[in-house]
């Protein structure tokens, strides 16, 4: 019972990396398939250290760390959500600019 909470965090980042994993697979870029890479190396270290915490903490200590891992875990979401957008972004006014110059 006292691995529960750690199982638990170990599962989620593993379907978090494996999703990471399969978007990487579907991107056509170069520079997204090397942001996936980073991101998955990020999360990993991160989540791996939070879960070897998890299992060494003592009680009181783990029940005060999940509410600003919480708040990391979301802001890393939001940095990886932005940081691919942007990319894409710039992607496709690469794309835009090339139609403009065959036009004319």
């Amino acid at each position: 019972m006292k691995f529960l909470p750690a199982l638990i965090v170990l599962a989620l980042l593993g379907y978090a990396i494996w999703g990471m994993q399969r978007t990487g697979g579907r991107t056509g870029s170069a520079r997204e398939k090397a942001l996936v890479i980073r991101g998955i190396a990020a999360f990993a270290v991160l989540g791996l250290i939070f879960v070897v915490a998890l299992i060494f903490m003592p009680n009181r200590a783990r029940v005060l760390m999940m509410l600003p891992m919480f708040f990391v875990a979301v802001g890393l979401g939001k940095a990886w959500r932005d940081s691919r957008q942007r990319l894409r972004r710039a992607e496709q006014e690469r794309v835009d600019l090339e139609k403009m110059k065959r036009v004319n």
